[in-house]
């Protein structure tokens, strides 16, 4: 497909190799979390798809990665982080709450 003709170059660009097959694992052609860094931001600017480096590690291939990138991924496949409700108000956390004074009422 046209998403795996794109995701294949970014791979063999990335890991500076001649061919990327559909079925390469681009950990096993040997990626690493750097040059997974370089895929991700080269998939949001060849394709304009925002996907996390959790979701290549998940889809490592040319194949699976183009399902999630097409939307027609398994369900489980390269799932990602899930959204959630978060309150309007975050509570600080520890190291942020050393710094911040008892208030005196």
């Amino acid at each position: 497909s046209p998403v795996e003709e794109v995701l294949a170059g970014i791979f063999a660009r990335v890991l500076d190799v001649p061919r990327v097959g559909v079925d390469d694992s681009f950990f096993d052609l040997g990626g690493n979390s750097l040059s997974a860094m370089r895929v991700v931001a080269a998939i949001r600017e060849s394709l304009g798809s925002e996907i996390g480096v959790r979701t290549l590690w998940e889809a490592s291939s040319v194949a699976g990665l183009a399902r999630v990138v097409s939307g027609t991924a398994s369900p489980g496949e390269g799932a990602g982080w899930v959204p959630v409700v978060r309150p309007e108000r975050l509570p600080l956390s520890f190291a942020q709450r050393r710094w911040v004074r008892p208030s005196r009422t």
